[in-house]
This record gives C-alpha cells, structure tokens and sequence, in this order.
C-alpha cells in the first residue's frame, strides 16, 4: 500500500506496487491496468504522481499505452529484473538514480530494478550496518562524504578502482581538486561525488539593502548587526522574532559540526591536533565557544534552538524570522520551498551568501566543504552494474540537467563553469570552494562529530563552563581513538 508517512514519493512506491503485481502473477503481460483515476481514487493519492508513475513505467518498457483504449503490461515486463538497492541519505537522489536506470534501459539492457530505502538521520546509520550484519547491505549507497573515511576503514564499500580502473583518472581530471581528493582513503577511491556544498552566512539581502547594511565579514561587524536587528523598532519594521538562527545542537547534526569547524578555522585554529587525537585547547577554540554562548546570552538566538532540526535556521529566514542564518549552500532548495521564491532571480533579490564572520579583518575567509557521494558495498551481488550505474548518473547528459534544475555547486570543474554562465547563485558561491576545507578523514569521524555537537550543545544552551566542557569532550575523545 501507499505509505504517505514514508520519504520515498508517491510515485516510486506506485511504481512499486505495479512493478511487484507483475512480477507476483497479480498482473499479466496484455493485462489493462485501472485508468489514472481509479489509481487516484484506489489509494487515495493525486492524478500528479500516478501520471508520473505510468509514464516512467513505460520509459522502462514495462508498460505500453494504446491512445484512445488504456495501458497494458508488455511481454518484456515478466523478464525477471536484476535488483538493484539503494540506500539514500536524502530522497532527492532517487530521481537521478531512476534517470540512470531509464538511460540503461534505452541501451536495451537486461531488466533491472531499482530497490529504495531512505532512511532518516542517525537510523540510516543503524539500517546501513544492521543490513551489512544480516548480509543484507544495499548495493550502492548515497552518504553524506566526511562519512566516506569511516565506511570504507571499517570494510564496508568497495574501492571503485578494481571496478573501473580508467575511471579515477578519468574523475581526477575533470572533479573539482579538493572534492577529489575527499574521495580517495588510503589511496584508493571510495566515491563518487554527485553534490558539493560550502558553509557560509545567509542574509536577507533586501533587508541589509533598505538599512544601508553589508554583511558582516568579522566577529565585531556581526555584533553590530546583530545589536540592530534586536532593536525593537527594527524588529517591528521587517517583522522577524530574532537577530540569528543557527545549528547548535545534537539534533541538528553534522551541521552542528560544519559550523564550528568554519568558525574556528577562521579564527586561526583546528578542532582536532594532528594527530585527530583531542579537542585543541587553544585560544581560537575557546574564542568560538565563547562567541557562541555570548550570542545566546545575549538574546540574539531563538531559545528553542536546541530542538532544531539540521534545516529550522534555513526555514526560519525564509520565513522572515531571522534577518541571518548559518549553515550552507545546500539549503538553497529549502529556502527557496519554504519562501516560496519561485525564481533563483528572486531568491537573490531577497536572500544572499558569503562567508562566516572571521576574528578580524585580516583574517581570510574560510569555509568547510562537504556533498554527497555515492559508493558500492563491498556485499553488493551486481558490482558491474552498479558502477555503470553510477557512470550513468554521472554522465554529462543526466548531471547537467540535474544541476540545471537545482542551482546547487557541483563536484565537476566544466560543469561549474558551465552552470555560472546562467546561474548567479552558482557563479556567486563557487569561489567559496577555493577557500573550503575539509573535515577530518578518520574511520571514528561519525562519534567524534556526535561527541563535537554534544560539546556545543552544552555550552551554548546549558551554558556550561567552556573550559570544562572541552576538557571533558577531550578526555572522551581520547577514550574513543585509543589504539
């Protein structure tokens, strides 16, 4: 049945139910299926994802339509499919996977099928690894990169050299350099990027434009905005509730981690010594910590904000809420859903992006890099098909056309500047790869992070001694990396 509460659309799971009737015997090749609007009415859904079902369906040659008398299943649909499951950290790769599907089927391949879970924050880490325990792991998987590191020390994917030797070089020359070189662990390539992002300030442009304001580039800039925007007459003017919305909390995640790294390494220092062993104890640590918990003290951040969830300080500037935000350029599709901008030309006259406030003027701009990538379990059952798969999702054609419709910045050097020719957000943004670095690459990087927000956490909304608190995370980091 239809699982409206599930992350994966409407559609697929239509496709779904359709694809198993036929392969159950329910459904038989030259069988009629029910029309558009008994599909509406039998599970309750709208006329937009049944026409969307049908119409992939028949794509894959699984279904044929005959103008002016309906749409029957075709003797190719009762070839047994070759299964494919993917496991996505986000529903929004589902459609390019089905488009890299679709460009198989048009080379007259054999069958294959497309298997999807989505699961949701931390339970995408427990399904992943209780799948691989059970022997069950998916046959690619979509994860954010700076778990790359850990998945791939502990075993669980599969280098993509053995699959495609031609392929790395092919990926070194034309990936953006350091999203490739976040790719290879231990000289080996583990990924393949299909989406970048940097940290960065969002800001209400037309706002700062009618107060005769500039974005703040230093900590004592963006006190000074921050103390206009709490005024209560300034308040009363645009109608938002707080000066600042960030992710600062356990719940929001590794957003909660991208933003501190951003803001220590533009105070001058790391989280983690050389040797990714503790927490360093030096004055740029203690600088960003003191800055975060001055912030809330002062009154400038929403005091719900432990509840947050990785996309609330987004959502809250685009609903005029919050005149700034921190977070990154992936929440562009967020804000310009939640605002109801429905143009990028509209977007930028209301909102913009730049770099984090530094300590000082002098200070360079810095930012932490991040994406999505795409790897093969090393229990993947058709590793060749997946790798081809993967080729085809990345493929000129698909990648271009999806980036065409998601102004986002892309893992590939030709396509950004392809794409900043016609998108002024991309154009904008790129530069920001150039001064972006990478989190840590490390097999325990997942509980160090979690150990990292809980930090934060602590010292921005429980106001713990800053001191104490570091002390304390170190030891337990310690605890954690002990060989």
């Amino acid at each position: 049945m239809i699982n409206r509460d599930q992350p994966i659309p409407l559609y697929h799971q239509l496709k779904t139910l359709i694809k198993e009737q036929i392969q159950t015997g329910a459904l038989q090749p030259g069988d009629r299926l029910p029309t558009e609007e008994s599909f509406c009415e039998l599970y309750q859904i709208s006329r937009a994802p049944v026409r969307h079902a049908l119409t992939d369906l028949v794509q894959e040659g699984i279904i044929y339509r005959k103008p002016g008398v309906g749409t029957f299943v075709s003797r190719r649909a009762v070839k047994s499919p070759t299964y494919v499951r993917f496991f996505a950290n986000d529903a929004l790769w589902i459609a390019l996977m089905e488009q890299a599907v679709e460009a198989w089927h048009a080379a007259l391949r054999s069958p294959v099928a497309l298997s999807i879970e989505v699961p949701a924050g931390d339970i995408f880490h427990y399904r992943l690894r209780t799948a691989a325990a059970q022997g069950e792991a998916p046959d690619i998987v979509s994860l954010d990169c700076v778990w790359l590191s850990g998945y791939a020390h502990q075993g669980y994917l599969r280098p993509l050299d053995a699959l495609a030797p031609t392929w790395r070089q092919a990926l070194e020359a034309t990936l953006e350099p350091s999203i490739y070189r976040s790719q290879v662990i231990d000289g080996q390539l583990y990924g393949m990027p299909v989406q970048s992002d940097v940290t960065g300030l969002w800001y209400r442009r037309d706002w700062f434009a009618s107060a005769g304001l500039e974005p703040p580039q230093t900590w004592d800039a963006l006190r000074e905005v921050l103390a206009y925007f709490d005024r209560a007459e300034i308040k009363r003017r645009y109608g938002h509730r707080y000066a600042l919305a960030l992710s600062g909390s356990s719940k929001a995640g590794e957003a909660t981690v991208n933003t501190l790294f951003t803001l220590v390494w533009g105070a001058g220092g790391d989280l983690l010594d050389s040797q990714r062993r503790r927490v360093v104890a030096e004055p740029a640590t203690f600088a960003t910590l003191a800055l975060l918990q001055e912030l809330n003290t002062a009154g400038y951040l929403p005091p719900d904000g432990a509840d947050f969830d990785c996309w609330e300080a987004a959502r809250m500037l685009a609903r005029g809420e919050v005149p700034m935000s921190f977070g990154g350029t992936y929440e562009y599709p967020v804000i310009q859903e939640t605002s109801g901008w429905e143009s990028e030309a509209i977007v930028l006259h209301h909102a913009n992006f730049v770099a984090l406030p530094r300590p000082g003027a002098d200070d360079p701009p810095v930012a932490s890099l991040g994406g999505t990538s795409w790897g093969i379990t090393r229990q993947a059952e058709h590793p060749d098909i997946c790798i081809e798969l993967m080729r085809l999702a990345t493929s000129e054609d698909l990648i271009t056309g999806y980036y065409a419709r998601t102004p986002q910045i892309s893992p590939f050097q030709a396509l950004n500047q392809r794409l900043s020719a016609y998108h002024p957000w991309i154009a904008h943004t790129l530069p920001l790869i150039e001064v972006a670095r990478f989190r840590p690459q490390m097999s325990q990087y997942r509980q160090v992070s979690k150990f990292l927000q809980q930090m934060v956490e602590r010292i921005l909304w429980e106001r713990a001694s800053i001191e104490e608190t570091v002390v304390q995370t170190t030891q337990s980091i310690q605890l954690l990396l002990i060989e």
